[in-house]
């Protein structure tokens, strides 16, 4: 029996109480007004709605990397993210 598909802004808040440092970026089919403020206030580096383009989304990568300091990263994280069935662990990659 298969689980209920994961929503995009439970996985945000997830991936936000385990890796408060990690940058998001939610890209979206179904993106409202309404959800990306949600994504924001969850917090959300960004919000972009499909279809994008590839230049698009490498400038909001780019963003991300930009706001960290030079040489400073985000600490390790090596506590595995789990939600439903997606299990992410940061040590085995």
């Amino acid at each position: 029996e298969r689980t209920a598909p994961l929503k995009g802004l439970d996985l945000l808040e997830a991936v936000k109480k385990t890796s408060p440092l990690t940058p998001v970026i939610i890209i979206t089919a179904f993106g409202t007004i309404e959800s990306a403020i949600q994504a924001m206030k969850i917090g959300a580096f960004d919000y972009i709605t499909k279809p994008f383009d590839m230049d698009v989304l490498l400038v909001h990568i780019k963003a991300v990397l930009r706001r960290a300091a030079p040489g400073q990263t985000a600490p390790a994280e090596s506590t595995p993210l789990v939600v439903g069935d997606l299990a992410i662990d940061p040590a085995a990659h």
